[in-house]
């Protein structure tokens, strides 16, 4: 089968390799689509190392072939997945934090998730999940960044009636945007630097639009509110500037989540953290959100149409395009959103 590896800094290369056994308890999948996610772009620019491996987990496939021991699944369904698989045993796992599972490497499945910039992937059965009929390919693939993003509003402690902000206007940070917008009824703020991501946050419904070179965040929140600062703040970014905003852009008492990785350090206003008492909390992937997985909550929002995901993505490229589709994704200027790989 054909499978995409890193070769160099901003260099991708298709190359020839096995296709992945079904093993028990696993699904192998015929992929349609893979989503370019932020992180695979830090492996493309070099901010992370390089992977030897396959990557790439926005995906969306139809099962081939059932692993012994799998139940609930059958040869044609669609299906989607998570980006990882715990251990089940642990104490974040049995206290079902399962995303912050702490033996991932010792767990059953370790090594049984394959990458899916690839032909083919094989996906333990645990952290599967079949696509209903009406929702279809594309927004298939916005399942597990519409999840990141459902986990990261749950986190946020935003409520109905308040105001909420959130800071990056990329993939992760209007889905943040929409799910507040779809879930709670809110008055919603969104911070983005590229006019295409303002174009796209007011498609979504959002409220107000500020971008990054129109003055200072808080003064447009306060604008915005009528005088007030924000109740809750989502950081997709994760940057010292980033950061700092979020922290003058939250009330006292208020919550800052901040879920974005931008490799390096990032300097904390510990002053701000201090002196207005804000609670500031991680995010991390997703998990369960009000006792329901973040998953099943993403698929039911686009089955409803509550979150029209798809509507951001921007560019599809055929897999044999992959290097060309992995420059659009990384040069903003190009209008990218979310930019997809076909098979």
């Amino acid at each position: 089968m054909k499978a995409l590896f890193f070769e160099d800094k901003h260099k991708v290369a298709v190359k020839d390799v096995a296709v992945p056994e079904c093993l028990p308890g696993t699904l192998l999948v015929k992929v349609e689509a893979c989503g370019i996610c932020g992180s695979d772009l830090h492996f493309f620019d070099g901010a992370w190392p390089r992977p030897a491996h396959v990557v790439g987990h926005e995906i969306t496939a139809r099962v081939i072939e059932v692993g012994d021991g799998v139940s609930g699944f059958a040869v044609g369904d669609r299906v989607t997945a998570e980006c990882f698989a715990s251990c089940g045993r642990c104490p974040s796992c049995l206290a079902g934090r399962y995303n912050l599972c702490t033996d991932r490497e010792h767990g059953p499945y370790h090594g049984a998730l394959t990458g899916s910039f690839a032909e083919f992937a094989r996906l333990p059965a645990f952290i599967s999940y079949r696509i209903p009929p009406s929702v279809g390919m594309e927004q298939a693939v916005m399942v597990e960044p519409l999840a990141v993003a459902n986990h990261a509003a749950g986190m946020s402690a935003a409520a109905p009636g308040c105001y909420a902000v959130v800071i990056g206007g990329g993939t992760i940070g209007l889905l943040s945007a929409a799910v507040l917008k779809a879930l709670m009824r809110l008055r919603c703020m969104i911070v983005v630097k590229y006019d295409h991501q303002a174009a796209f946050a007011q498609k979504l419904g959002i409220d107000r639009v500020h971008k990054v070179t129109a003055g200072k965040t808080a003064d447009a929140v306060r604008e915005f509110t009528g005088g007030r600062l924000a109740d809750a703040v989502i950081d997709t970014i994760g940057t010292t500037a980033a950061m700092a905003d979020a922290l003058d852009a939250v009330r006292p008492a208020g919550t800052v989540c901040t879920l974005g990785l931008p490799g390096g350090r990032t300097i904390m206003p510990v002053g701000a953290i201090v002196g207005k008492e804000a609670r500031v909390v991680g995010s991390n992937c997703y998990g369960y959100s009000g006792g329901t997985k973040d998953f099943e909550l993403a698929i039911d929002l686009l089955a409803s149409g509550a979150v029209e995901a798809e509507q951001i993505i921007t560019h599809r490229f055929p897999f044999n395009e992959a290097q060309k589709a992995f420059e659009t994704a990384a040069e903003k200027s190009s209008g990218s959103v979310k930019v997809i790989l076909t098979f």
